[in-house]
């Protein structure tokens, strides 16, 4: 039991160097973004905004070309133009939650990243997403799921035993939350609501489970 403890510890330890998990947690983005990111103060601003292009729309309205090129690099307002990958742009509003088409765009171009199982995570396909998470004008969390194994005469990642890695062989990691590798989603994704909750403003932030599984796998 004591060396069985040891192996998973170990596991966890390369899983916080592996380049694949830095690739997964997007360019090295796995400490916590303060809440003044994106040029804007830590707290919303007493001072009133200027009127946004945006007035009148709702979060995930899609909008015109005219008023979506206002908002491209307007810091003052909270308003976002998203693009999505069939170019459709949407509205996004930094303290409220994202739209699901647009949490469903950022899952589809994760699923991008990784493939398939064994292959690299892809650094361009990650630099679209971090940039496409960055567009949105909120703090995304990402929950990510890493395997280990290794690669037995071409034939795909093995576990340890050479079977193909389950759970056991898996750990859960919160990207931007300063929080512990964990064995489900579901408490990878508690860690990072619960660190959420102590922000000085929350609404800054969205938790966004991925369901693509990033793999480190060494040559067997």
């Amino acid at each position: 039991m004591a060396a069985k403890g040891r192996a998973h510890r170990a596991r966890i330890g390369r899983a916080l160097v592996s380049p694949v998990l830095l690739a997964a947690l997007l360019l090295g983005a796995s400490g916590c973004y303060s809440d003044g990111d994106y040029g804007r103060p830590s707290a919303p601003s007493a001072a009133p905004l200027p009127e946004s292009p945006a007035a009148g729309y709702v979060v995930g309205d899609e909008l015109p070309e005219d008023v979506a090129a206002e908002l491209v690099g307007n810091v003052r307002v909270d308003e976002r133009a998203y693009e999505t990958l069939d170019g459709t742009v949407l509205l996004t509003r930094r303290y409220e939650p994202l739209p699901p088409a647009v949490r469903d765009d950022l899952l589809e171009r994760a699923a991008f990243a990784a493939p398939a199982p064994g292959i690299d995570a892809d650094a361009g396909a990650l630099r679209d997403l971090e940039a496409a998470m960055t567009s949105t004008g909120k703090n995304v969390i990402t929950v990510t799921r890493t395997c280990f194994g290794s690669d037995t005469a071409g034939e795909g990642p093995q576990a340890e035993d050479g079977e193909v890695p389950d759970d056991s062989n898996c750990i859960w990691y919160a990207s931007r939350a300063m929080t512990e590798p964990t064995a489900t989603s579901e408490a990878a994704v508690a860690a990072s609501e619960a660190w959420v909750a102590e922000q000085a403003t929350p609404g800054l932030y969205e938790v966004l489970v991925v369901p693509t599984t990033f793999w480190t796998v060494t040559p067997g």
